[in-house]
Order: structure tokens, then C-alpha cells, then sequence
């Protein structure tokens, strides 16, 4: 019993140490903004966040039907596996591997391309020189 008190008395110390630490960095922090009135003032509402590029928008939009539309063929073959015979599950197996290299390949392709896209934006902005 008096070991779950000062157990409990050990933590609420810690606590308010923790708390106190907390409370003196901000007030550092604060003295340090006030000893340097020249240091940048940063308005979030004036900072401009650029949208991303048509041609990004056009590339995800492009992936995505084209996702799609392998994935709705997958259901399409999956249904077929269920009444295939064993030559016919083969083939079926062996289009639908072909179609996840694809899909995977489109994957790392548009990966590259955002991230190249990206990569030219961050050189654009002012920020990035």
C-alpha cells in the first residue's frame, strides 16, 4: 500500500518536471524571438502552395483507369477460374500474371515520372534554389 503511494507520488513528480521543462522552453523560445525582432515573419495565409502540374493530374488520372481496368478484368478471371478446366486455368493464371507485371511496371513508370515532375517543381519555386 504505502508502495503504491509513493510510486504514484514518484510519477506526479515527474510530471511536473516534465511539465516545468516544457513550460521553460517556451519561455526560452520566446526571449529568443523577442532579442531578435528582425528574424522573418512567416504568414502562412501569403504562402503560396503550388497545386500540382495538369500533367501530373493527367498521369494519375491515366493509372487509374488503367488500374481499373485490370482489376476488373482480374474479377472477370477469377469467375472464370471457378469453371475452368485444368488447361484453361493455366492460360487464365498465366494472363493474369502477365497483366500484374504490367500493372506493375505502370506503377514504377508513373513513380518515376512524379517523382521527376517533383523534382523539377522543388528546383522551380524559390524555396528550392
Amino acid at each position: 500500500m504505502l508502495g503504491a503511494k509513493i510510486s504514484t507520488l514518484q510519477n506526479t513528480m515527474i510530471l511536473m518536471r516534465k511539465t516545468l521543462l516544457l513550460i521553460a522552453l517556451l519561455a526560452a523560445t520566446g526571449m529568443v524571438r523577442a532579442a531578435n525582432p528582425e528574424a522573418p515573419v512567416i504568414n502562412k495565409s501569403e504562402m503560396v502552395t503550388p497545386g500540382k502540374p495538369a500533367d501530373l493530374q493527367k498521369l494519375m488520372k491515366e493509372f487509374s483507369a488503367r488500374r481499373d481496368a485490370i482489376l476488373a478484368d482480374r474479377e472477370a478471371f477469377m469467375n472464370q477460374l471457378k469453371t475452368a478446366t485444368v488447361e484453361q486455368r493455366k492460360e487464365i493464371l498465366a494472363k493474369m500474371q502477365a497483366q500484374q507485371k504490367e500493372l506493375v511496371e505502370a506503377q514504377r513508370a508513373i513513380g518515376r515520372q512524379i517523382r521527376d515532375e517533383m523534382r523539377k517543381l522543388k528546383l522551380a519555386s524559390p524555396a528550392g534554389r
